[in-house]
């Protein structure tokens, strides 16, 4: 998520500005520690720029994702936005979330 555009999304200035029928908006995070760890030790692709840290740095990057991600569902829920918590099937999650956005 791009800050900048997460910040103007919150405010709701741009669909104040062009009229809510024009986004679609699905905000999509993990209030679930565990989970968010977890997913951090099974992630062996190249992008994954935790690889290597030591556990008490990957529980304190799950513990403030999930606290984003509390925000974020709170703040979607009082703008009647859409949030959607991750499960632990990644692929059945992507699926899902295109067809909510496409449908």
């Amino acid at each position: 998520m791009i800050p900048k555009c997460h910040a103007a999304l919150a405010r709701g200035s741009r669909l104040e500005r062009h009229g809510a029928v024009h986004f679609r908006v699905l905000f999509i995070g993990s209030m679930d520690s565990d989970m968010i760890v977890q997913g951090m030790f099974q992630d062996s692709g190249t992008s994954n720029w935790t690889k290597g840290f030591d556990i008490q740095v990957l529980r304190q990057i799950a513990a403030f994702t999930a606290v984003f991600s509390r925000y974020v569902h709170d703040e979607a829920k009082r703008r009647g936005q859409r949030y959607r918590e991750r499960t632990d099937d990644f692929q059945k999650d992507i699926l899902a979330i295109i067809a909510e956005l496409i449908g």
